[in-house]
C-alpha cells in the first residue's frame, strides 16, 4: 500500500525489455504531511534517486547502492541490511530491496511471511503490499510471498508483464500490450482494472488503484471516500504514485499534484517545477527534487563532416560539481532525418547536399535538450582547411621562405586548388596538392629537417601547416571514393 516511487518516464511507449534502471539524476528529498513519527523528517544530501514510504517510515536508496530510512522503528524496519541496492519498496512495517546481483531482501516485521524471501538471482523488479510481497523474474514471470488471506500470492501466469506494484492484499500488473490485470482482495472494486490496451504506468494505493494512459491522461478505481480516485484533467502526466488514501502524480512541467484525503496536508505539495520523483505513505508523502541550479546539456563537437561518426553525450550538472552520464537513458533524434542519425552516443552523417545545420535533440527523463550543429561536406571541410594554410603562410614572416616571391606564389597555388575543388575537379585537385605543394612543406615531417626542395625553410613554420595539407589531401580523397 505505501508505495515506492514510480520513476519519471516519458508516456511514450511501453517497454518489452525488463530490466531496472534508476532515475536520470539524483536528488535530494522532500516530504510533507502527517510528520508525527518523524517520517517527514528526510535526510539531506542531494544523491538519492528512489522513494517509499511505509506506514510511519520511509526508505530512499542512494546512488552508491545503500539505502536511508527515518521515521518509526518499532520492528525493526528501519534495520536494513548492508549491500549495493538497486531498487527499494515499503509494507506497512517492513523493507523489501532488490540487490544489484539480482537476489532479493527483505528486513522488520515478518508476522505474515514478508521476511521468506524467495532464493536466486535472477530478479528484475520488486513491489511490496502492506503484509505481502511481489517480484518479477528475469524472464518476466511473477512470484509472491506472505500473507495470502485474499489470493494475493495467487499470481498469474505469463511472461509479459512490464511492471508492477501492489496495495492492501492486491497486486497490479502491466501488460506488454499495454493493458492491466489486478488480483487479490477486491472489497472496493481495486481489483476493477479499466478496459484498454493504452497504460503505460500504474500505482497501487491501499484500496485504490491509478494508471497513466498513453496520452499522458490519468484515470482511477477503487475506493474513494477521500476523493483519491478525482483525478485532475489534462494529458501531461509522466509518474505517478499512491498513499494509503491520496494519489499523486509529476506533470511534464515538473510539477507534483495530490488528491485525497489530505487532513494532515498530505495533498498540500510544495511549489517547484523540480520534481522527478514521488511516493505516498499513510498519511504523508515523499518525493525527490533536483537541485535549482540543475542542468542538461549535449556534449560533443560542434561540426562534423558528412560519412564520419562523432560521439554525443547527455550529461547532468549539479551545483556541487557531481556530473552525471545520461545517455544510455537518452532518445536521440536528428533533423532533417536524411542527413544524421544518432544511435546511442554516436552521431553518424551518411550524405549531406550542402553545408547547414541540424538539430540534434536528446529526450531524457527530464524532458529534452537541443544543440544546433553545423554538418559540412568533405568539400567545404577541404577548402576550409585549405584556406586556413593560406592565411597562415600569410602571416608568416618572409625570412622563412626561400625568397620573398614565394609567399605570394604558395598562395596562388593554393587559390587553384580551391578553384579546382569548387568546380568539381577532385582528381587534380589532389595532385595539385601531392605533387606540388606538399612536395614544399613536406622536409621536417619527413626528415626531421628541411630539405633543397622545401620553399618554407623552418620546421616551425611547417609544422604549422603540414597537418593540414594532410587532412586537405583525406578530405579529397574522400570525395573521389
Amino acid at each position: 500500500m505505501m508505495k515506492k516511487a514510480n520513476l519519471r518516464l516519458m508516456a511514450v511507449a511501453i517497454l518489452s525489455v525488463l530490466t531496472f534502471s534508476a532515475p536520470a539524476f539524483p536528488g535530494s528529498l522532500r516530504a510533507w504531511g502527517n510528520g508525527s513519527t518523524g517520517q517527514c523528517s528526510v535526510p539531506s544530501g542531494d544523491n538519492y534517486i528512489a522513494v517509499a514510504g511505509g506506514y510511519f517510515h520511509g526508505f530512499a536508496l542512494r546512488l552508491d547502492g545503500s539505502i536511508a530510512s527515518w521515521g518509526e522503528n518499532g520492528e525493526g524496519q528501519r534495520n536494513i541490511p548492508s549491500g549495493n541496492y538497486i531498487a527499494v519498496d515499503s509494507g506497512a512495517y517492513h523493507g523489501l530491496a532488490l540487490k544489484s546481483d539480482g537476489s532479493l531482501v527483505t528486513w522488520g516485521d515478518s508476522d505474515h511471511g514478508q521476511n521468506d524471501v524467495p532464493s536466486g538471482n535472477n530478479f528484475v523488479s520488486i513491489a511490496s503490499g502492506d503484509w505481502h510481497c511481489l517480484a518479477q523474474k528475469s524472464d518476466g514471470s511473477l512470484i509472491a510471498w506472505g500473507q495470502n488471506y485474499n489470493g494475493e500470492l495467487e499470481v498469474p501466469d505469463g511472461n509479459d508483464f512490464v511492471a508492477i506494484d501492489a496495495g492492501h492484499a492486491y497486486n497490479l500488473a502491466l501488460k506488454s500490450d499495454g493493458s492491466i490485470i489486478a488480483w487479490g482482495r477486491n472489497s472496493s472494486g481495486q481489483c476493477n482494472v479499466p478496459d484498454g490496451s493504452d497504460f503505460i504506468a500504474i500505482a497501487a494505493g491501499e484500496r485504490h488503484a491509478l494508471a497513466i494512459k498513453h496520452d499522458g491522461s490519468l484515470v482511477a478505481w477503487g475506493w474513494n471516500v477521500f476523493g483519491q480516485c478525482n483525478v485532475p484533467a489534462g494529458n501531461n502526466f509522466v509518474a505517478i504514485a499512491a498513499g494509503s488514501h491520496h494519489s499523486l502524480a509529476i506533470k511534464s512541467d515538473g510539477s507534483a499534484v495530490a488528491w485525497g484525503n489530505n487532513v494532515f496536508g498530505t495533498c498540500n505539495v510544495p511549489a517547484g517545477n523540480n520534481y522527478i520523483a514521488v511516493a505516498g505513505g499513510m498519511n504523508f508523502s515523499l518525493a525527490i527534487i533536483l537541485p535549482d541550479d540543475f542542468s542538461l546539456e549535449i556534449v560533443g563537437p560542434n561540426e562534423i563532416i558528412e560519412n564520419s561518426q562523432n560521439p554525443y553525450e547527455v550529461v547532468a550538472r549539479y551545483s556541487d560539481g557531481f556530473i552525471k552520464n545520461v545517455t544510455s537513458l537518452a532518445e536521440w533524434s536528428v533533423e532533417p532525418n536524411d542527413i544524421a542519425i544518432i544511435t546511442g552516443g554516436l552521431l553518424t552523417v551518411d550524405r549531406i547536399d550542402s553545408s547547414e545545420y541540424v538539430t540534434v535533440t536528446a529526450k531524457h527523463d527530464d524532458g529534452e535538450t537541443d544543440i544546433a550543429i553545423l554538418v559540412k561536406s568533405f568539400a567545404d571541410a577541404a577548402s576550409e582547411a585549405l584556406v586556413k594554410v593560406a592565411e597562415d603562410i600569410n602571416n608568416f614572416d618572409p625570412n622563412t621562405l626561400k625568397n620573398s616571391n614565394m609567399k605570394n606564389a604558395l598562395s596562388n597555388k593554393i587559390d587553384e586548388v580551391l578553384e579546382m575543388i569548387d568546380a568539381g575537379l577532385y582528381e587534380d585537385a589532389l595532385a595539385k596538392l601531392e605533387n606540388d605543394i606538399l612536395k614544399k612543406t613536406d622536409g621536417c615531417a619527413n626528415n626531421g629537417e628541411p630539405d633543397k626542395n622545401d620553399w618554407i625553410e623552418t620546421c616551425e613554420e611547417q609544422e604549422q601547416i603540414y597537418p593540414l595539407i594532410i587532412e586537405t589531401i583525406e578530405y579529397i580523397e574522400s570525395l573521389m571514393e
